[in-house]
């Protein structure tokens, strides 16, 4: 470890960005977006049916966490300037984990589900990708995009994967032990993992980013570049940003919420409408793997391949979740 005092020394063998960008990739795979959220619809049906009560009242509970995290994501991001990404990340996972433990064991009364989901969207939002992200700009400048493209193919990879393994737990033990084992993935695999590995500056264990030339020129500490939230507030960009952010967020949720109870509806198997819904996570998965591409791509025109492949993929993938169609 480094002795107090200590001067940074740049990327070298033993350069630990890498090891965050894996950090990031596990701890995004595992976090509110993919547990949560991705898996809604699954959870959706069998807990309409023992609630005895609407799907639309059922589907309020999204929206509460959506709300919660728009609420709470301007104060993740003062504590993590404040306080340190490792530390606000881990508390994170941590109070995420109990309220999926938590729900385990809910009772059928609508109100505490509301409460549930409504703390989950405040609580995890320490621990979704603007905070990793904030992380990897930290400890990456010259790769930067290479590095932010491998670490949000966590998202996807736990969109894809998710939705089939809760439901397969709902099939064989229940939605109450689906919530459960997924409580656990993130007590026992998400919450150590970062909270021993990941640093939240490569200057927290005596390094440097891999700054190119030009950045090593500036004034000020590496890493600590950029401008403050009122002058972004001042720009067109950060507007735009804004309401692209708004208008996809609502499409992707208000799809993935109803997408498995239709399919279900129209006589397709909760195994293939849990396929479906996770196809929403591959298009976030090919999407890091285009950032990557385009980061390395040495050519003015990259290959177009990753994106024609994966089109493929989906289109045979739909189609065998709709192939076995109404059932009379």
């Amino acid at each position: 470890m480094p002795t107090r005092g200590a001067v940074p020394h740049g990327p070298s063998a033993n350069f630990r960005g890498w090891l965050m960008v894996l950090v990031a990739v596990l701890g995004q795979c595992l976090s509110l977006g993919p547990m949560l959220v991705y898996t809604f619809g699954v959870f959706a049906k069998p807990l309409t049916t023992e609630s005895k009560t609407s799907r639309g009242a059922i589907s309020l509970a999204l929206t509460l966490t959506n709300l919660m995290v728009a609420v709470g994501a301007p104060g993740a991001g003062w504590l993590v300037d404040h306080l340190g990404a490792r530390r606000v990340i881990t508390c994170s996972i941590l109070a995420f984990t109990a309220c999926l433990l938590a729900l385990s064991g809910v009772t059928t009364s609508l109100w505490h589900f509301y409460v549930l989901y409504a703390m989950a969207g405040v609580l995890a939002v320490g621990a979704t990708p603007v905070t990793y992200s904030r992380v990897i700009a930290n400890w990456f400048d010259q790769r930067r995009g290479i590095a932010l493209g491998i670490s949000s193919a966590g998202i996807g990879l736990g969109a894809f994967v998710l939705p089939f393994l809760a439901q397969y737990l709902i099939g064989r033990a229940g939605w109450r032990q689906a919530y459960l084992v997924l409580g656990g993935l993130s007590l026992a695999v998400a919450a150590p993992v970062v909270g021993v590995f990941l640093r939240g500056r490569p200057q927290d264990v005596g390094q440097l980013p891999d700054v190119t030339s030009k950045a090593r020129q500036r004034k000020g500490p590496p890493g600590d570049f950029g401008i403050s939230i009122l002058e972004a507030s001042r720009t067109r960009t950060f507007w735009q940003l804004c309401g692209a952010f708004f208008c996809v967020s609502a499409c992707v949720n208000g799809a993935i919420a109803h997408l498995s109870p239709l399919l279900t509806d129209q006589g397709v198997s909760g195994r293939n409408a849990a396929l479906a819904t996770s196809l929403f996570g591959r298009p976030r998965f090919w999407a890091a793997w285009g950032m990557v591409t385009w980061s390395t791509a040495s050519l003015p025109r990259p290959s177009r391949r990753p994106f024609s492949e994966p089109r493929l993929l989906d289109w045979l993938s739909w189609w065998l979740a709709l192939q076995e169609g109404p059932r009379s």
